[in-house]
């Protein structure tokens, strides 16, 4: 017995909005009153899965930009979260009962490996661009990042300068310096024996 064939299975949903569309203009088109009220209600229904199709496609692009939005500020989080546990150990250096008071969690497996010695061959040199200073110093064994400390005025103590930057590695670039103005920095290193003693500042006047 001779059937239509629907292979619905194999299409698309565009396939079908497209065959509905064809399928339903020809219908109304029909001498037979029956035929044209079939054709009716196939255009009402593709219609309605075109629209469909359509909330869709929209809600999945927006999904998208809210998910490239969560990762950016997931990332931001992480980073966040780094320079404030830094800050915890430097006001509370090797003090882990005091970092569970503050909530946070202790890797019961790290030790200290005594002093950290102070970062040694450090430089500072002009940034590529306005208001930028590259730093460079020599990686110090048992250090997990480095504090790059900054002032305008060298006759204040070095370990009471802010703190400008943490850096994972041996070299930093600070941006964000004000042009002609003169800037003393030095970096120390930090890790689960404390902080280290700062190196001897470095004055550089901020391209």
């Amino acid at each position: 017995m001779v059937k239509i064939k629907l292979n619905l299975q194999n299409k698309t949903v565009e396939d079908k909005i497209s065959e509905g569309g064809s399928i339903s203009t020809l219908m109304k088109a029909d001498a037979n009153p029956k035929i044209v009220a079939a054709g009716t209600t196939m255009e009402t229904e593709t219609g309605t899965l075109d629209t469909k199709n359509t909330e869709r496609t929209v809600a999945q692009d927006i999904a998208k930009s809210k998910t490239t939005a969560l990762t950016t500020q997931e990332t931001t989080w992480n980073d966040t979260t780094k320079t404030v546990a830094a800050k915890v150990m430097e006001i509370y250096p090797n003090n882990p009962e005091k970092w569970k008071a503050l909530g946070w969690e202790v890797s019961e497996g790290s030790t200290p490996v005594g002093e950290l010695p102070a970062p040694s061959d450090f430089s500072v040199t002009e940034g590529d661009n306005a208001g930028e200073l590259d730093l460079h110093w020599d990686r110090v064994k048992g250090a997990s990042n480095y504090n790059i400390r900054t002032s305008t005025d060298i006759s204040i103590p070095v370990m009471q300068w802010n703190i400008k930057q943490v850096s994972k590695k041996s070299s930093a670039t600070i941006v964000g310096l004000t042009s002609g103005t003169k800037y003393w920095v030095a970096v120390t290193a930090f890790g689960t024996a404390g902080e280290s003693a700062p190196t001897p500042p470095i004055s550089k006047v901020a391209p």
